[in-house]
């Protein structure tokens, strides 16, 4: 009996290392498994996973699992979700997974050391000209926590949905459902120069919310070649939108060299009204007419240094813009119409003729 029990001992010893030696090797064929699910489920928004690799894979203890330089690249596909086609490309210097709730197959996904860069960063242009070079993101720490049961393939597949989903979300809006925390910062080039400003993620009541720091905004709009400052409203409108912010900056950069040139070559084009005119008129395209009065105002409020008639001229000829824009105008028909329509008041002093209150 003692003899039995010895070699059941051994047994079971030799079978546990057996397993613990085989875990790498299973454990790179599940990940490759649930990539090609992940994958699947990105398709159906638009995202396609390709090229994922990482050096090694290793099982840490019962319940936790870690994969070392990880890497991939990310094709975004143009639609209802992400405004143009783009290809991204993603580095994790590690990537631990932990079951944290056995009956609720809850688990916990930390990465740390990210790198986002997108392909082909400031070769591309947008239409006119218009600058398309996307921010490059880095990111100290992202920790996200979700359900997945593996033994339910159906309700899987439902739970993969939800995550890509939010991870959708979360690139389009900056706000998402899941429960996700991040810290790092985002580069964008303006004025062939790069700036930097620091992000974060952070649970809510509502879900998850991305915010960029207000200082570094200020610090930004110090430095770009201003008519003046970001106002405050500025600052908290752009802080709230991180995603956006980069764009939304190149846009009112582009809006201004453009103008300054056209006056630069013809005296007679009205250089304030010309910059109103086709800001509003970008961002309407790119944004919509609501999220681009949000803008147009933001800019407005504060210690502007405006008069009444300022205002009233710049209000007007955003509005301007956003029509050009809802009535799909081209950009390169922007400047004759600032020089020809009546609707566009070209300088303070028209205010009072056209009577506007």
């Amino acid at each position: 009996m003692r003899k039995l029990f010895f070699l059941l001992l051994i047994l079971a010893a030799a079978s546990l290392g057996l397993l613990y030696l085989a875990s790498g090797p299973l454990l790179d064929l599940g990940t490759r498994k649930a990539i090609a699910m992940i994958a699947a489920k990105g398709a159906d928004y638009g995202i396609e996973l390709t090229s994922v690799d990482f050096t090694r894979a290793e099982l840490i203890s019962y319940d936790q699992a870690a994969w070392q330089n990880v890497s991939a690249r990310v094709k975004l596909k143009k639609n209802s979700y992400f405004p143009e086609d783009q290809a991204i490309s993603l580095k994790v210097d590690r990537v631990n997974l932990r079951l944290v709730d056995i009956s609720s197959r809850s688990f916990l996904l930390q990465a740390r050391g990210i790198t986002v860069i997108p392909e082909g960063q400031g070769a591309k242009a947008g239409t006119g000209g218009l600058p398309a070079a996307p921010p490059r993101l880095d990111g100290d720490e992202l920790v996200v926590r979700f359900s997945l049961d593996p033994l339910d393939p159906g309700r899987a597949r439902a739970q993969v949905a939800a995550l890509v989903a939010g991870v959708r979300d979360l690139a389009k809006n900056g706000t998402c459902s899941l429960p996700v925390f991040f810290s790092g910062s985002v580069t964008f080039p303006i004025q062939h120069k790069p700036h930097t400003a620091r992000i974060m993620i952070k649970e809510g009541p509502q879900g998850s919310s991305l915010s960029m720091n207000e200082l570094d905004l200020v610090k930004i709009s110090q430095e770009m070649t201003l008519k003046r400052p970001l106002s405050q409203a500025e600052i908290t409108l752009l802080a709230a939108n991180p995603v956006k912010a980069p764009r939304l900056l190149q846009i009112r950069d582009y809006a201004r060299y453009t103008s300054q040139r056209a006056a630069a070559r013809n005296p007679s084009v009205p250089e304030d009204a010309f910059r109103h005119v086709l800001w509003s008129f970008l961002l309407t395209r790119e944004y919509g007419p609501t999220f681009a009065q949000q803008v147009t105002d933001a800019h407005e409020k504060g210690m502007t240094g405006n008069t009444r008639e300022d205002t009233i001229m710049d209000r007007n000829n955003n509005a301007v813009g956003r029509s050009y824009a809802q009535h799909r105008a081209g950009e390169e028909s922007i400047i004759a119409r600032v020089l020809a329509d009546p609707a566009v008041i070209r300088y303070p002093e028209e205010v009072a003729d056209k009577r506007l209150r």
